[in-house]
């Protein structure tokens, strides 16, 4: 071995084994090999490794920022502030019976009636109506108790349990027999009329209900019309329904049904959506955002409604959670 590969991988002292000795050299050029490589490629490395720093860095950045946002976040998008009371609606829409109000004229006395108005004409308090000759020859004038349009038609029932009620029972004539407190004539009342309906399923006990009638109009020049009129609830007894309605065209007076929209109101209360109500406890409620976090508030569910409920139990500037399980564990 020349001096120089002896200062290099370093001379085999005498009595030492020559495979341990070859073993030596080869670990020698080995590990030089492998620092030379890893001389080569620490750049590369050292790249790498900057990437990895980086990305561990600006992930505990975000997971910082999101545990500081998300609250904020929540507060935002998922709370909503108790306003003034209110209530839910409901609507039903369909055909209602036409009731005219008109006050029925009774005969005085009995006999043979001549009519001295028109079906259908317009009379004032006080018009003479008809005359009535009893069996003696005497003759008896009946007046008009109030103004309104004469109808001769009598014997109209309204109290029949169907769609059907408004019958023509009988039309009276010149020349017809009455008798005593027999009914002679109608006279309808033109500035308000009763609609009838008759609901389809049991009302609430809470429900306060408004009326509103609708009117195709066909006489627009652009085409169909809808007009609306406000009917005034006059009474609601086991389903039924009797609306008034006042400023109506006259010619409603000749026809038997309507189309009625009614809206049902349901009891005052404060508005929560649906989901914002959860059990706890065996209690029903909703959790507030207080100053210290989170609180939950028992309330009593009045009505609820197409993912709204009606509840008591809250104040006006509560702030009621929508999601409450997006911060309560189950």
């Amino acid at each position: 071995m020349t001096p120089l590969a002896s200062r290099r991988w370093g001379f085999c002292p005498f009595g030492e084994d020559l495979s341990q000795f070859a073993f030596k050299i080869y670990g020698q050029a080995e590990t030089e090999a492998g620092i030379e490589a890893m001389a080569r490629n620490w750049p590369l490395a050292r790249q790498r490794l900057c990437k990895t720093l980086l990305g561990v860095i600006g992930l505990c950045l975000i997971l910082l920022a999101w545990w500081q946002v998300w609250p904020s976040l929540i507060h935002r998008f998922f709370t909503m502030s108790i306003d003034v009371p209110g209530s839910l609606e409901r609507e039903w829409q369909g055909e209602a019976l036409i009731l005219p109000q008109a006050e029925v004229v009774m005969a005085p006395t009995a006999g043979m009636v001549t009519f001295l108005v028109r079906d259908g004409q317009w009379v004032t308090p006080g018009t003479i109506l008809a005359e009535i000759i009893d069996s003696k020859g005497n003759p008896e004038v009946v007046y008009s108790p109030i103004g309104g349009i004469v109808g001769f038609e009598v014997g109209i029932s309204r109290n029949v349990g169907t769609m059907g009620a408004r019958q023509r029972k009988n039309r009276r004539q010149d020349g017809d027999l009455v008798a005593a407190g027999a009914e002679l004539v109608r006279v309808i009342r033109p500035q308000r009329i009763l609609l009838r309906v008759y609901l389809p399923f049991q009302l609430p006990a809470f429900a306060q209900i408004e009326g509103i009638v609708t009117e195709m109009s066909t006489q627009h020049k652009e085409g169909a019309k809808m007009n609306w009129y406000v009917a005034k609830l006059a009474s609601v007894k086991d389903g039924v329904v009797d609306l008034e309605v006042a400023g109506f065209p006259a010619e409603w007076l000749e026809r038997k049904t309507l189309s009625v929209m009614l809206r049902l109101k349901g009891p005052i209360g404060q508005r929560v959506p649906e989901s914002a109500i959860l059990s706890y406890q065996d209690s029903i409620g909703v959790l507030l955002v207080t100053q210290l976090g989170y609180g939950f508030c028992q309330v009593e569910i009045l009505d609820r409604s197409e993912g709204d409920a009606i509840v008591s139990g809250l104040a006006l500037g509560d702030r009621v959670m929508t999601r409450p399980r997006l911060v309560m564990k189950e």
